[in-house]
């Protein structure tokens, strides 16, 4: 697991030392910390039809 942000990291392996598979973990750090804009994006692809 890789990140440019040591925040993120943390938080990430916070979550998979507490006991929180891998990819759960990864999908509730990305929604803590970018889940505004992941709403954003999702929206917009609904919006135009997309997938």
């Amino acid at each position: 697991m890789l990140s440019t942000e040591p925040h993120e990291f943390e938080y990430c392996e916070n979550l998979v030392q507490a006991g929180h598979a891998l990819e759960s973990a990864i999908e509730q750090t990305s929604m803590h910390f970018y889940g505004d804009e992941i709403h954003a994006f999702q929206q917009a692809i609904h919006q135009t039809g997309g997938a």
